[in-house]
């Protein structure tokens, strides 16, 4: 036997109000099938309560699997960008791009390295701009090793993040 709550009705706009719908989207969730009327103007509250609910976590599984399928679409384009950029010789891999820059910081290093004889003859000025150009080349050096290890440092966290 129906209780009272079973048997109780409404009308279109107590629907309205009680849901917050409009008339328009009422009819749109009759026309769905999630809402049924129980006569032409009226409504029976347990049925129109469940209605609702279940357009609401049908929309709410919509909107999460239209995020999840957009995050996809981002990570592959992501991806493509990547090889696409490789492709045209604008990105290149992280040990290729060490082994130029040693190679081009080695030359620099040796060339600044003989300025100091190609510039004084004197010993002792020799040796300050020596100790200078060390100085200055140490300073470099340790400045780079920091910057690795920020970098290092950063793309754990990244990884960390993303496993997260």
């Amino acid at each position: 036997m129906p209780t009272a709550i079973e048997k109780q009705e409404v009308t279109l706009a107590e629907a309205m109000r009680l849901t917050g719908y409009t008339k328009q989207n009422l009819q749109k969730l009759i026309e769905a099938g999630h809402v049924k009327r129980s006569d032409r103007a009226k409504f029976k509250l347990v049925d129109l309560f469940s209605g609702v609910m279940t357009h609401l976590r049908s929309q709410r599984k919509t909107t999460e699997q239209t995020v999840a399928s957009q995050r996809l679409i981002e990570a592959r384009a992501a991806e493509i960008e990547l090889r696409t950029a490789v492709r045209a010789g604008k990105l290149m891999e992280t040990e290729e791009h060490l082994a130029v820059m040693q190679m081009v910081f080695g030359a620099l290093k040796v060339a600044i390295e003989a300025l100091p004889s190609q510039i004084a003859r004197d010993r002792d000025q020799r040796r300050l701009a020596e100790d200078a150009v060390s100085g200055a080349l140490r300073q470099c050096a340790s400045n780079l090793e920091r910057l690795a290890l920020d970098e290092e440092q950063a793309a754990e966290e990244d990884d960390d993040h993303d496993k997260a």
